[in-house]
């Protein structure tokens, strides 16, 4: 850090390593100029969206994911810690001639076998607009971020009359929503109903 001068003193060399370019990463979406951006080692996601003109009028940034190459192969060691655990609780399990716990088996096993062969995608969903920690995610090299459009609809699933797709309005409210699709079934349980 520390340089011998023409005069024989000594001057602080400045050190630019820690701020050099790092990679590329991938912006779509929402954002006033999406496209491939350059990142500095300690780039957050709130400083390229500002570089990238911030978000349009239409963006929804609650929908806002991010893919992230580190991620996959995470995602792929927990499904296949996940795999090895139901193949060595099968192995455990006492051999039972009843056809229910046969296919029960079969169907576990089925399952150990589809998570090491599943797809990783390494995604990670943002609260950007309710969450400073968003704000300050670093990014890393080969990300890439989509910004979504916000929806114009509200999906209502699960004990309902009639599930549905059903447009938004801003005057309506979560009862508006259950009404729309028929009201709740016999076994619903209200009481765990979530947005």
């Amino acid at each position: 850090e520390w340089a011998a001068a023409e005069d024989g003193g000594k001057r602080r060399v400045p050190n630019f390593g820690n701020e050099a370019a790092v990679g590329v990463v991938t912006l779509s979406g929402e954002v006033m100029r999406p496209g491939r951006y350059i990142i500095s080692r300690n780039e957050t996601l709130k400083e390229l969206l500002t570089r990238a003109g911030g978000l349009t009028a239409v963006a929804y940034p609650l929908g806002m994911t991010l893919n992230r190459e580190t991620l996959k192969s995470q995602e792929r060691k927990v499904n296949l810690a996940l795999a090895q655990k139901l193949e060595a609780t099968l192995a455990s399990v006492q051999k039972d001639t009843s056809t229910d716990v046969a296919e029960q088996l079969q169907a576990t096993l089925f399952y150990a076998n589809r998570l090491r062969s599943l797809p990783v995608i390494g995604r990670l969903t943002i609260n950007y607009t309710g969450s400073s920690n968003a704000k300050g995610t670093m990014l890393e090299t080969d990300d890439v971020i989509n910004v979504p459009k916000r929806p114009s609809h509200v999906a209502i699933s699960g004990s309902v009359q009639s599930p549905l797709m059903a447009q938004y309005g801003k005057s309506k409210n979560i009862d508006d929503y259950i009404r729309d699709a028929g009201g709740f079934n016999r076994i619903a349980d209200i009481k765990r109903v979530y947005i």
